[in-house]
């Protein structure tokens, strides 16, 4: 069985857990990624389409709600 006798052994299970706890920690991370129907939505802001663009960010958001690009768009429509 595994020994926290030695300062050497208790390093590398440190470092080994705290490799592994941060990988599961950053997959459940929200991302900000311009995908084909943001960039359109992008279009329609600079446009001045507020009402079309909000109906689509809101859509997209929906469909996938990990992608925090909508909320960036959404601040320029209400800025």
């Amino acid at each position: 069985m595994f020994q926290f006798t030695g300062a050497k052994n208790r390093r590398l299970f440190y470092l080994i857990f705290l490799l592994t706890s941060w990988q599961l920690v950053r997959a459940n991370e929200p991302t900000i990624v311009f995908t084909a129907p943001y960039i359109a939505i992008q279009q329609q802001v600079y446009s001045l389409l507020m009402d079309d663009a909000l109906e689509a960010i809101n859509k997209e958001l929906k469909n996938n709600p990990t992608n925090f690009a909508g909320y960036c768009l959404l601040d320029n429509i209400y800025f």
